[in-house]
């Protein structure tokens, strides 16, 4: 076996030929995450519960009315939004001001198992809460036993 050495490359010269590619793909990186944070923190957060004969859809929406919501069917998905509230006055002096009522829009693939005409919304505590019915077919039925003749 024979060992060759190669000379060391001079960093200076290849760091500097890389470094503007580097740091334009580490910032667009940091970019859209930073993006996709807000985007996320500006989300209500969602629970979903599997029930024998439902799914409850809990969406987190706390400071909103009833009226700010607009919900509708469209295409198998459920789309729910809001308008969100006016800005707060200009005139309050806040020392700290951590959340906002904006305005949001989620959307959710009813699947197959849904029936989309049997879904309720209720709006109590801060939480949206919706019940979605499923199917009759997709409704999981115990085993039966069967008798041979």
């Amino acid at each position: 076996m024979t060992l060759i050495r190669f000379a060391k490359p001079d960093s200076r010269v290849q760091s500097a030929s890389y470094k503007p590619e580097f740091s334009e793909f580490v910032n667009s990186f940091l970019n859209s995450a930073n993006r996709y944070a807000h985007e996320c923190s500006s989300m209500p957060a969602v629970n979903i519960i599997e029930e024998p004969t439902a799914f409850r859809l809990q969406l987190a929406a706390p400071g909103y009315s009833r009226t700010d919501f607009d919900i509708k069917v469209e295409n198998d998905s459920l789309i729910v939004s809001s308008k969100g509230t006016e800005k707060p006055e200009t005139k309050a002096k806040y020392i700290r001001n951590e959340f906002g009522i904006e305005p949001f829009t989620r959307t959710f693939n009813l699947g197959k198992s849904i029936d989309s005409s049997k879904i309720d919304a209720r709006y109590e505590n801060g939480i949206l809460e919706f019940t979605l019915q499923k199917r009759e077919e997709a409704i999981p039925r115990p085993p039966q036993k069967i008798e041979v003749n």
